[in-house]
């Protein structure tokens, strides 16, 4: 199951681009905590709509750990990254101690440039 959901995103992926013609780029945001509460506060706050806010197209996930009904951020980042679920506090590998690729690192072994970018604080 897990393997076919990763499957999935990869041809969804693969096929978005491929009949988009002038489509160039996918730019995969994960918000971590971030929702449209969150989205719609920091509009307000702004005094104007906020860029992302103007993208085309968007989607949302809701997530819970192969453990738990409240998932923390390494799991989630693992499942939306990867299409694996996995256990809290564990980034890119199963329970059992599998390395899960991401999708980035799929596409980029098929020859697509990709890229990650990452911010964090203490």
């Amino acid at each position: 199951m897990k393997k076919t959901v990763l499957l999935v995103m990869l041809v969804l992926v693969v096929s978005l681009l491929s009949f988009a013609g002038d489509v160039k780029n996918v730019i995969f945001l994960i918000g971590d905590g971030m929702g449209p509460n969150q989205m719609l506060l920091s509009a307000y706050l702004e005094g104007r709509e906020l860029y992302m806010m103007q993208m085309p197209y968007t989607g949302y996930a809701i997530t819970y750990s192969a453990d738990s009904n409240v998932t923390d951020s390494a799991a989630a980042g693992t499942a939306l990254a990867s299409g694996y679920k996995t256990d809290n506090g564990f980034i890119g590998v199963l329970p059992n101690g599998e390395i899960v690729p991401s999708i980035a690192e799929v596409l980029y072994e098929h020859g697509y440039k990709t890229g990650v970018i990452a911010t964090s604080r203490e």
